[in-house]
C-alpha cells in the first residue's frame, strides 16, 4: 500500500468517512503530530500527505518547509481545517502546491481533490524529468557541434598549393552550429589543377561526417573519382567534372546518408588557362575579368543525394591573364540583416568588382561588407569564399 500522512493536533480531526475514503484508494494511513518532523514523510510521489490548517499559524516557518520538501519531492498534500469558518482555506490559490479542502465533510471533493493533486505532482514530475532529459540532450547535442567543428576545421586547407601560374584567396566565417561547407585546391598532374566547393545539408556531426566522406572521395590518395589508373600509358585518366558528378550522385544517394549536397567541381589547365566545370545544384561562380567585366559559369545539373537529378553536364572557359574565378557558399550571398533582406548576388558582384585590389584583399573586403551589410548579425549558415586568380603562362 500507499503512505500517507495525516499531521494533525487529534487523530480524530479527521472524520471517519474521509479516513475510509483514503483507505479505499489504496493508502496506508497512519497519524503524526509534529509539524516539524512531517517534512521526512514526505518521501516522493507515492506518498501523500494530510495536513490540519491549524499547524500553519502555529509554526509558519516549519509549515513552508514541509510544503517546499512536498514541492520538490512531488508528494500529493491536501491541506483541511477543522473549524467551520474556512478562513484562509476560503482562498484556494490558482498554482499552489498543495490542494485545499473547503468542505472537510464533503467526500465527493475529497476525492475530486486528491484525483486532481495527485495529477498534478505526476506531471510535474513528468515536466522535471523531460527537462532533465531536455538539459542533458543539449549538452550531449553542443558536445557534437564543438566536435563537428573541429573535424571540419581540420579538413580545410591549411595552405593553398603555390602553383606558378595561379593565385589563391580564401575566406570562411563559421556559422556557430556548424553547416557543412568544405573546399580544397589540389595540383593532380603537372598541367592540372583541381578545386571544389561543397556544401552538406543541415548541421552537426551527421552532416561532418558527410563532409569527411566526399572529402575523402575526391581525394587523390584515399578516392578514385579524380583520377583513375591504369596499367598502360598514360597510366592515368583524369575524370571530367560531369563524370565526377555523377560518380558522386551514385556514391551518395540521399538514403544513405539522409543528406544531400551542392558542389561545383572544376579542373584548371596551369598553364592556357582553360577551365572546365560543372555545378551540382551549388551557386554559380563569378568569373570577373581582368577588364571588369563579369559572368556567371551555372552549367551542371541537380543536388547531389536527390533522385532524378541527372545527367550532368559541364562546360569550358579559358581565363586570360588577370581573369579571377570566385567559388563560394550559399550562405554568402543569402546572408540577411536585421530586416530579412539577402546579402543578394547584386552586392556580391559589385564587392569582386575589380578596383585595384590583392585578390586575398579583394576576398578580405567581402567579408567586411557582408558584416557592415548585417549590422554584424550572427551568421545564419557558413560562409566560405575561394578566390582563383590566373597570373599567365609565367606566372608573376
Amino acid at each position: 500500500m500507499k503512505d500517507a500522512w495525516l499531521i494533525a493536533r487529534s487523530r480524530d480531526s479527521l472524520p471517519r468517512e474521509v479516513e475510509n475514503l483514503i483507505r479505499s484508494e489504496g493508502y496506508d494511513l497512519r497519524w503524526n503530530d509534529d509539524l516539524t518532523a512531517a517534512a521526512s514523510l514526505a518521501k516522493g510521489p507515492e506518498s501523500l500527505l494530510l495536513i490540519e490548517d491549524e499547524f500553519r499559524d502555529e509554526d509558519t516557518q516549519s509549515f513552508v518547509v514541509l510544503i517546499d520538501r512536498c514541492r520538490n519531492r512531488y508528494v500529493t498534500c491536501l491541506l483541511y481545517s477543522v473549524s467551520t469558518g474556512g478562513g484562509y482555506l476560503a482562498h484556494d490559490a490558482v498554482g499552489s502546491p498543495f490542494g485545499v479542502i473547503h468542505e472537510v465533510l464533503n467526500l465527493n471533493e475529497w476525492h475530486e481533490k486528491l484525483t486532481l493533486y495527485r495529477q498534478i505532482t505526476r506531471q510535474a514530475k513528468e515536466l522535471s524529468q523531460m527537462q532533465h532529459r531536455l538539459v542533458a540532450r543539449t549538452v550531449e547535442e553542443d558536445d557534437d557541434l564543438r566536435s563537428a567543428a573541429l573535424i571540419q576545421q581540420s579538413l580545410l586547407p591549411k595552405k593553398l598549393p603555390d602553383i606558378g601560374g595561379l593565385r589563391f584567396a580564401w575566406e570562411f566565417e563559421p556559422f556557430e552550429k556548424v553547416g557543412g561547407d568544405l573546399f580544397n585546391v589540389i595540383q593532380v598532374d603537372e598541367e592540372t589543377v583541381m578545386a571544389f566547393l561543397l556544401d552538406v545539408s543541415g548541421h552537426g556531426i551527421s552532416s561532418a561526417m558527410v563532409t569527411v566522406s566526399v572529402n575523402q572521395s575526391l581525394s587523390l590518395h584515399t578516392g578514385q573519382l579524380v583520377k583513375r589508373m591504369f596499367n598502360k600509358p598514360p597510366y592515368y585518366r583524369l575524370l571530367s567534372p560531369a563524370e565526377v558528378m555523377a560518380e558522386l550522385a551514385t556514391e551518395y544517394p540521399f538514403d544513405r546518408f539522409d543528406k544531400f549536397f551542392t558542389i561545383v567541381y572544376l579542373l584548371i589547365n596551369i598553364r592556357t588557362g582553360e577551365i572546365s566545370y560543372s555545378c551540382a545544384g551549388h551557386p554559380a561562380p563569378l568569373l570577373v575579368r581582368k577588364n571588369g567585366e563579369s559572368e556567371w559559369l551555372a552549367t551542371g545539373g541537380g543536388l547531389i543525394g536527390l533522385l532524378d537529378t541527372g545527367p550532368y553536364e559541364e562546360a569550358e572557359i579559358k581565363l586570360e591573364k588577370g581573369d579571377r574565378l570566385f567559388l563560394y557558399s550559399d550562405g554568402l550571398p543569402e546572408y540577411s540583416d536585421y530586416h530579412s533582406e539577402h546579402f543578394g548576388t547584386r552586392r556580391l558582384v559589385k564587392a569582386l568588382s575589380r578596383d585595384g585590389r590583392s585578390l586575398q584583399g579583394c576576398c578580405e573586403s567581402v567579408l567586411t561588407e557582408l558584416k557592415e551589410f548585417g549590422e554584424n548579425r550572427p551568421l545564419q549558415d557558413d560562409v566560405s569564399l575561394l578566390g582563383i586568380e590566373f597570373l599567365g603562362n609565367g606566372g608573376g
